[in-house]
């Protein structure tokens, strides 16, 4: 919440380049990437005992925070990238990807095709999960859509850059 208080508050409203937009998206995620690897571990040693549980707990999870506020307009050419249709599209696929990857992989263990090449992996994995993110998820979600709102909400979008 706090970070779409700072998105709509002040970030939104600037008007900067998009090579200055760029050049923050980039700056976020360096960031994120050297909290992760290298300043998480060494800020947490050296904290009062007291904030070792709750630092332990919400770990890096600030630092994509960062990340998020930034990207969150799409004003960056990182974020107009990220915001591709292809992309969009494997993002909202990415809750199928997550429950049938484990499927895949057990079956791929079983049948000892691990030395197989990765797209024997990740063309299977992408199908199946293309398939049930459309024939299973999003006929559930606009089920439940007409049911909590009373009409059906379009769950997959084609268009590019839209607006927060």
């Amino acid at each position: 919440m706090s970070g779409w208080v700072l998105w709509k508050r002040y970030l939104q409203p600037l008007s900067a380049t998009v090579t200055a937009w760029t050049i923050a998206e980039l700056m976020a995620l360096a960031f994120a990437m050297f909290w992760c690897l290298d300043a998480y571990w060494n800020v947490r040693v050296s904290l009062p005992a007291i904030f070792g549980p709750w630092f332990a707990i919400s770990g890096p999870s600030w630092s994509f925070l960062i990340v998020v506020i930034v990207f969150a307009g799409g004003k960056g050419l990182t974020g107009r990238i990220l915001n591709a249709s292809p992309l969009v599209l494997l993002g909202q696929m990415s809750f199928s990807v997550y429950m049938l990857h484990q499927i895949l992989m057990k079956i791929y263990f079983t049948h000892d095709l691990v030395d197989q090449p990765s797209i024997v992996f990740f063309a299977p994995l992408l199908a199946m999960s293309a398939l049930s993110f459309f024939l299973i998820e999003t006929p559930a979600r606009n089920f439940f859509a007409r049911i909590v709102h009373g009409r059906a909400t379009v769950i997959v979008r084609h268009s590019s850059y839209s607006s927060i």
